[in-house]
């Protein structure tokens, strides 16, 4: 009967991992979809389409374009589109295409993140085997679960990323701007040297950091507020509230005081680590310490609900 038992609850548990695995599947191609369609904003592409559908073929055919056709009848969509892609393509620079390129995606990590909330909720709704744990186990369990599901979630986002660098440094040969510093983290530590030095690693390494990192803190908290939550809105929106809300309270506080002349409130704006434009030279220790305000939110909130407290089951 024992054997039975441990043979339906090892089964289950390897058909919720199967079922949880769809979901990184899922998210690790959502992520290198908003790295391409982000990417392919900076090429322009858009306002190519655009241009082709408001021009007519004498004016494509008088432009820059011209040279590559012998009449104007030869101009259709996908031949002037590949030429002016193309073109775009050429002069497509390493940094850009990850830094200027990616800036949106500050605005859609917390929605990636909290997948892992979203998986946490199903899981301490759905799993009644956990009835079974006593209060130490339990503990350890929920923690060990939500250290795996931010861990797994943050390696989809930063697995899309690794393969989005790739396909870039093929694109673009590693070429780059010599007169422009898009992102200054870590230059305060390592030194403007080390950027054009090893400008390649330095964007590996800055992807470890905002692709990596900062969604696994982020992922972390999520799982932590599904622990209180009662609807799957109340996940998304929890990680929504934090990370937009403390970043829309910091803005009117920017002039209230400065370190090594950065605002100091706008360290504890979520968003900052992604910025490449007048709050990109925030020092780098203290922008770390900040981001890592998540995972001490967390785990005040995982220590609150666990302590002492059995599993839960609605």
């Amino acid at each position: 009967m024992d054997a039975n038992r441990i043979w339906i609850s090892g089964w289950g548990m390897f058909i919720k991992r199967r079922n949880e695995f769809r979901y990184y599947v899922l998210l690790f191609c959502v992520s290198l979809f908003l790295f391409g369609f982000m990417f392919l904003n900076e090429l322009d592409i858009y306002q190519i389409i655009v241009s082709y559908f408001q021009n007519s073929n004498e004016s494509l055919f008088n432009s820059d374009v011209g040279i590559f056709f012998s009449d104007s009848s030869e101009i259709t969509f996908i031949k002037y589109t590949s030429i002016e892609l193309h073109n775009a393509l050429k002069y497509s620079s390493f940094e850009a295409s990850l830094t200027r390129a990616l800036s949106l995606f500050q605005i859609v990590v917390p929605l990636l993140a909290s997948f892992a909330g979203l998986i946490m909720y199903h899981n301490q709704t759905s799993c009644n085997v956990l009835k079974s744990y006593r209060v130490k186990k339990y503990r350890n369990f929920i923690r060990n679960e939500q250290l795996r599901i931010a861990i797994s979630v943050a390696g989809s986002i930063f697995s899309a990323y690794v393969l989005y660098y790739l396909i870039i440094l093929f694109i673009s040969g590693g070429r780059f701007d010599a007169y422009t510093i898009h992102t200054y983290l870590f230059l305060d530590v390592l030194g403007n040297k080390f950027y054009y030095q090893h400008l390649k690693f330095y964007y590996f390494l800055l992807g470890i950091v905002k692709y990596l990192l900062i969604p696994f803190v982020l992922a972390y908290l999520s799982t932590s507020i599904a622990l209180f939550s009662t609807k799957k809105s109340t996940v998304v929106f929890g990680l929504l509230i934090y990370y937009f809300g403390l970043s829309v309270l910091m803005f009117p506080l920017v002039s209230v005081g400065t370190i090594d002349k950065f605002p100091i409130a706008m360290l504890f704006a979520p968003s900052t680590i992604f910025s490449i434009s007048d709050y990109n030279t925030a020092p780098t220790i203290l922008l770390f310490i900040t981001n890592s305000m998540p995972l001490i939110l967390g785990y005040v909130l995982f220590n609150h609900k666990t302590r002492g407290k059995h599993l839960e089951i609605s």
